[in-house]
């Protein structure tokens, strides 16, 4: 089953994290980062590598609010996914972010991104809060991915 993650690799990781992380393709990068992890690809440069995209994604979206393209948020993102996301803004502000982006769900925090934008938030505390929540839910599922290949197919 593993066999098909190598063959897009981290190319195929690289897009699906940054695509995946803005509010435009609702993508689940988790399953390149087990995937590729489960397939023996270094861990740390699969996990470093998806927290780098997915931080570049969720800019596009921080830029996005910033810039307040009304719009396309409108376009993208369900009204109830943005009260949410501004209620978490406004009450935890970068803990929140930082929180929501290491929290070990698929779940569709990418909009607080767009929230932080649109909030002002300072682009430096954002950056650092989703680059280091992204790191922690990713390295969750590459040692997930890891046990369980350890498990399944023991030395």
């Amino acid at each position: 089953m593993l066999e098909g993650f190598p063959k897009y690799g981290l190319l195929g990781l690289f897009l699906s994290s940054f695509l995946g992380s803005t509010i435009f393709i609702p993508l689940t990068p988790e399953l390149f980062v087990a995937g590729l992890v489960g397939a023996g690809v270094n861990p740390l440069v699969v996990v470093f590598l998806a927290s780098i995209a997915s931080l570049l994604g969720n800019l596009v979206n921080y830029l996005i609010g910033f810039y307040g393209v009304e719009k396309i948020v409108e376009r993208f993102v369900k009204r109830e996914d943005i009260k949410k996301a501004e209620r978490i803004a406004d009450k935890y502000g970068t803990i929140g972010i930082f929180l929501a982006m290491a929290i070990p769900l698929p779940l569709p925090v990418d909009v607080l991104a767009v929230i932080a934008g649109t909030t002002k938030m300072k682009l430096r505390y954002f950056l650092l809060a989703c680059f280091f929540g992204k790191l922690i839910k990713y390295s969750f599922y590459a040692g997930i991915a890891e046990y369980v290949v350890h498990l399944l197919l023991p030395s």
